[in-house]
């Protein structure tokens, strides 16, 4: 069993190698929260440097995040937001998810214009029938809810940053 879990965190860390080494709009973590490929995004992400005069809390939101959505019954939705742009009242990002059968999900993504809240330090945005928001809290990861418009299922998501 020890050696089954040594070859294969050294098979994972390869792959990792081998995929860093090639060019690819695909994020990848080495902490299990997402997998190489199974969160598709665009391959004209440009991430530009928010203005220096925004607060910090707002400024902290630019970037790429990852984590996954944990379902009640046992489904597991990876995903990434990226915020490519933000300004004090607005944010332009990418909401991408990978694959979840039990949910009857296919890998995607999506553009969005968030509404940015400075008081509540959150951003907002709508899509799809259902309603995203985002917080970085204390501990410098984002959390993220959502809300289906139409049945009021809700769930929550933590996200770290990732390179």
């Amino acid at each position: 069993m020890k050696t089954e879990r040594i070859f294969s965190i050294l098979l994972s860390f390869c792959l990792i190698c081998l995929v860093a080494s090639c060019a690819t709009t695909t994020i990848s973590l080495t902490n299990n929260e997402t997998s190489l490929n199974d969160v598709p995004l665009p391959e004209d992400i440009e991430i530009i440097e928010p203005d220096p005069a925004l607060p910090d809390e707002i400024r902290a939101f630019s970037g790429k995040w990852s984590g996954t959505w944990f379902g009640g019954d046992g489904g597991l939705l990876k995903s990434v937001l990226i915020v490519e742009q933000i300004n004090d009242k607005e944010a332009k990002v990418i909401y991408a998810w990978g694959d979840e059968p039990k949910w009857n999900t296919q890998a995607g993504y999506w553009r969005y214009i968030a509404k940015v809240n400075n008081q509540h330090r959150e951003i907002k945005f709508q899509g799809v029938g259902r309603v995203f928001t985002f917080r970085i809290v204390k501990s410098g990861k984002l959390r993220g809810s959502m809300t289906d418009v139409g049945s009021g299922y809700y769930n929550t998501v933590t996200m770290k940053k990732v390179n």
